[in-house]
């Protein structure tokens, strides 16, 4: 599945986007994903596509070792501002 970023959402539009998700109970992303994906398959029926073979990992680290990963991906983590200007 691929990422799309889009810059340039003004305050109004964007506070707008998060009352039509809230009001479908569904994330900002969610829901313009699917009015993207009825855009670009007008009259086409579905839903994006859901994937559960993650699901069983979930859960699956004790606090032990999901303390010692984050610590280890702490410089992964981090935002590069002048990659989002």
């Amino acid at each position: 599945m691929s990422t799309l970023t889009i810059r340039g959402v003004d305050e109004q539009a964007f506070e707008q986007l998060k009352k039509q998700a809230q009001s479908n109970h569904s994330s900002v992303n969610k829901f313009v994903v699917e009015a993207l994906r009825k855009i670009a398959f007008p009259g086409v029926p579905g839903k994006v596509r859901e994937w559960h073979d993650l699901d069983g990992f979930f859960g699956s680290w004790s606090e032990k070792d999901a303390r010692e990963v984050m610590e280890r991906c702490g410089e992964c983590r981090k935002i590069d501002a002048e990659l989002w200007k």
